[in-house]
């Protein structure tokens, strides 16, 4: 390296070197200041604005194709910056897969000269000039080189690998002997070559002029810029990352001060919105209800209220069955409405031998039993079935359990199914 470049050289590193220290300091200012902004709650709104766009499938996708570009940005840096390192300092060639791959120095193959009158004889024109990046395949053997074709030997009195065309094959007792010239070149190589020393053999393939990206792959200053890139790069994911993790944290104090403040209000609300949900999914509509292995329902009015429940039974097909038998029971007058103590209306359903099989929810009224009747024969054959997923659980739990174990009562003492019944009794029919 000559005196000039070296002087160039020394104020190239020193302007970099102070350049990473800025630019390490400024993002460490920066830093610093979004930590403050963040902590401080200047940055609330956006934090939110920012996870909400997360949510959206456009920033998930632009999110994924930047991360993409910046992976593969960043391998091919490193592997160009490994590939200058193998080349330039360790005197390697470059592979891919089978092929060595060259840069072309001179022109002493990039035309015709008119002198060498075999190249238009031979219709010979695969040349290439300096700076086109040539590929080479492995040496064939030596009994299968054949005239005009180009190979690569290593020049020692020069310390420079030369690619000239065979251009004579001169037999010896020390075996074959190759002539070899540039095809721009009016004379040919200074002494002949033994197969011995020869490289590789060109296939023909070239990139014309892509021989300067390589050159300046490995030329230092690239090499240095390159890791300044890197580096820039390293620092400016480790800033975000910190970045992210603290408005991350900070989302989270977010969410939590958002819920306390809605806490009340919330607590108002929730119960009326509950019922109001619940009653709207099981109007019209009935569910079955799996407790130890057996199978019962629960039948809904047309106002989402509980209408009967009824016992467990072996499988889901006779639960069906038995929801089925009201519309019977009803149109065959096979119950009873009586008046508890309590003032409450309530409907009983039997079989045709005077067996208790339902016990109705309490009316407020008469008329409102009467009502319940009705829906009770049309909802035995056509109430909706409901999803599990879509009541609440565990307000049916409860009322589903007290509703059970008065039914199992009832049904363990039949004959005094009407032990509170008043006047309204006494027009029942059965």
């Amino acid at each position: 390296m000559d005196t000039n470049l070296m002087i160039i050289f020394i104020i190239a590193s020193i302007t970099i070197i102070t350049f990473l220290l800025t630019f390490t300091l400024l993002m460490s200012g920066l830093n610093r200041k979004e930590r403050e902004l963040v902590r401080s709650g200047a940055r609330d709104e956006a934090i939110k604005k920012t996870v909400q766009n997360q949510k959206k499938f456009s920033y998930k996708f632009l999110k994924t194709i930047s991360t993409i570009i910046e992976s593969l940005f960043s391998l091919v840096l490193v592997a160009l910056i490994a590939a200058s390192l193998y080349t330039t300092y360790l005197n390697n060639d470059i592979q891919l897969f089978d092929f060595d791959i060259k840069v072309v120095a001179t022109d002493s193959m990039a035309e015709a000269n008119p002198r060498n009158e075999y190249l238009a004889e031979n219709n010979l024109t695969n040349q290439f000039s300096a700076n086109d990046i040539i590929f080479f395949s492995k040496l064939p053997a030596e009994s299968d080189l054949k005239l005009y074709d180009i190979v690569s030997y290593y020049d020692e009195t020069n310390d420079r690998l030369i690619v000239h065309r065979i251009i004579d094959i001169i037999e010896t007792s020390e075996g074959k002997q190759f002539v070899l010239r540039g095809d721009a070149n009016r004379t040919s190589d200074s002494k002949t070559i033994l197969y011995s020393d020869l490289r590789a053999i060109y296939n023909g393939q070239k990139i014309e002029g892509f021989g300067l990206v390589v050159k300046f792959i490995q030329s230092p200053f690239a090499l240095i810029a390159m890791a300044v890139m890197v580096y820039v790069l390293i620092i400016d994911s480790i800033f975000q990352k910190n970045l992210k993790q603290l408005d991350k944290s900070r989302y989270q104090e977010i969410k939590q001060r958002d819920a306390l403040l809605e806490e009340r209000a919330q607590e108002r609300n929730e119960k009326k919105l509950e019922e109001q949900t619940v009653k709207h999914v099981r109007s019209n509509s009935y569910e079955l209800v799996e407790k130890d292995k057996k199978f019962g329902f629960r039948l809904y009015d047309s106002n989402g209220d509980l209408l009967v429940t009824s016992a467990f039974y072996q499988t889901e097909e006779i639960a069906e069955q038995r929801r089925h038998q009201i519309a019977d029971m009803v149109e065959k007058k096979h119950y009873e409405i009586y008046k508890d103590s309590k003032g409450f209306h309530q409907i009983k359903l039997y079989t045709g031998n005077k067996r208790l099989m339902f016990v109705c929810e309490p009316q407020n009224s008469l008329r409102k039993a009467k009502l319940a009747l009705k829906e009770l024969k049309m909802l035995a054959l056509g109430a909706k079935k409901l999803i599990p997923e879509e009541v609440m659980e565990q307000q049916l739990a409860t009322v589903g359990d007290n509703a059970t174990n008065e039914t199992q009562v009832i049904l363990e003492k039949p004959e005094n199914i009407i032990e509170d019944t008043k006047s309204e009794a006494a027009n029942a029919t059965i």
